[in-house]
């Protein structure tokens, strides 16, 4: 984990190991000091105090592995008191295959301890996704009120889509949006009101397109940007209500600014960043 000063130029501060050969995903704060760490090569999510570095302790989340060991924790999401971890199960030693059957695994993140979603069947359950390969982050809808991630099941098939988890009876509620519709693989998608998403398609032809959706209805509008290889990767809303969008295409990297809603182009090229920006 690298601590950076924004006051002080992004100066780093600190850096802290996850463990070695760990390989640390995405990181949750339940406090200025204890922060939770998914660590995609190992099943233990380990807990931390991000600015001293003390590790706090770990969570297993073994019961989850595949057939190759390991059960590839990804992205997390603290929403109240519980911690949400997507589990994405994939074959290590078959291309990186779902082998199935994914989750969302929950923790109570103030004990640390896994949360049994299904108590009359023995062992501890996750919730089950209708969709495998859970790929996005997990984000919380405040106006629908409930866990959206994207499932992309196996890629350039149109087997995926934004999976819908209700955080209060831990239960998967279908599909917001599929792939058919979509028309590729959703790897990121972002919700500025009932009526109004973005999301980032991966096409059968390995490009990327920005595509507009209803959340509502299920239906998409026009791609808003299509360029003819795989350059978006990211997207997120400002709290001004734009929408701004990595573009990593090699002679002219950096970042798009939309108006979000009425869909205007704000930036007549894109922000440089230098380098290719991923996220």
């Amino acid at each position: 984990i690298q601590v950076l000063d924004p006051a002080d130029n992004f100066r780093t501060l600190a850096q802290h190991s996850t463990g070695t050969g760990s390989n640390p995903k995405d990181i949750a704060f339940a406090s200025p000091q204890r922060a939770f760490v998914s660590r995609y090569d190992s099943n233990a999510l380990l807990i931390m105090n991000p600015l001293s570095g003390q590790h706090l302790g770990t969570v297993d989340l073994s019961a989850f592995a595949d057939g190759d060991g390991l059960c590839e924790m990804d992205h997390l999401l603290l929403a109240g008191e519980m911690l949400f971890v997507s589990i994405q199960r994939l074959d290590r030693n078959y291309w990186w295959m779902p082998v199935g059957d994914s989750y969302v695994a929950v923790i109570d993140a103030a004990t640390g301890e896994l949360i049994d979603v299904d108590p009359e069947t023995p062992g501890i359950q996750a919730i089950a996704l209708p969709i495998s390969n859970p790929y996005s982050d997990l984000a919380y809808d405040p106006t629908l009120n409930r866990i959206l991630v994207s499932c992309v099941g196996l890629w350039g098939v149109g087997d995926g889509g934004i999976v819908i988890v209700n955080p209060f009876t831990l239960r998967s509620e279908g599909l917001l949006i599929d792939e058919a519709t979509a028309g590729g693989d959703i790897i990121e998608f972002e919700i500025l009101d009932a009526t109004k998403g973005y999301m980032i398609v991966a096409t059968p032809s390995f490009t990327t397109r920005l595509v507009p959706f209803d959340p509502s209805a299920g239906t998409v509008g026009p791609p808003l940007y299509n360029p003819p290889d795989w350059v978006i990767n990211d997207i997120e809303i400002s709290p001004r209500g734009e929408l701004f969008v990595a573009d990593q295409t090699p002679t002219a990297p950096g970042i798009w600014i939309w108006d979000a809603g009425p869909d205007t182009l704000i930036t007549p090229a894109p922000k440089s960043t230098g380098l290719p920006p991923f996220h």
